[in-house]
């Protein structure tokens, strides 16, 4: 986990440097808000554990929507997006399922490898 939270905060840091943010001071204001993720994961562990996936970070047709917002915002500043359209073609594949009104942790759902 902790290899795939960091470089998902390195692509973090290089869209903030990309809008002329100060990277030190970007972290420092983050680094707080990292408090508020073991009860968001423990939330999502046991949404997995029973099969019912609350809206948890809202409704998966939402999220997709900022997701393309997002995925734009960085390809327009030329940051890679590799990782955020990987996310996004897992919420649309929920969302053809019929389960867009689900939260982020139905993609537990489609991590199974494909074969």
């Amino acid at each position: 986990m902790g290899y795939e939270m960091l470089i998902g905060f390195l692509h973090t840091l290089k869209l903030v440097q990309a809008e002329g943010v100060d990277v030190v001071a970007f972290t420092e204001r983050v680094a707080g808000s990292v408090a508020a993720y073991p009860p968001l994961l423990t939330m999502m562990g046991k949404a997995i554990k029973s099969g019912e996936y609350a809206p948890d970070l809202g409704p998966l047709n939402v999220q997709a929507a900022l997701m393309d917002d997002m995925i734009d915002h960085r390809e327009s500043v030329g940051v890679e997006a590799v990782r955020m359209r990987e996310v996004k073609e897992l919420m649309d594949r929920r969302i053809a399922d019929g389960h867009g009104d689900q939260g982020f942790s139905s993609l537990f759902e489609l991590l199974a490898q494909r074969r």
